[in-house]
């Protein structure tokens, strides 16, 4: 994965569709404001959270600990993670 430039301090952070489908990941920022940073907040998308992309899309398929839910590659790109 390529570094991210918003991921300071995390050299290995990349948006959520760089990162290869089925491998778990730990998510380091959410970059989305308003709405869309409201509902990722809703579904356990936070820093912190493990996620796992499912499926490359589109639309992309994310699973948290407590959902799987669908997103467009603009809203996945305001998702910075890190493999773990």
């Amino acid at each position: 994965m390529t570094p991210h430039p918003a991921t300071r301090g995390s050299p290995s952070a990349a948006t959520l569709p760089e990162l290869p489908p089925g491998a778990p990941a730990v998510v380091v920022a959410v970059t989305a404001a308003g709405a869309l940073a409201g509902r990722l907040q809703e579904l356990g998308v936070v820093p912190g959270a493990e996620v796992t992309l499912l499926r490359t899309g589109p639309p992309l398929l994310l699973a948290t600990r407590d959902a799987r839910f669908a997103l467009r590659a603009e809203e996945a790109n305001a998702i910075l993670v890190a493999e773990t």
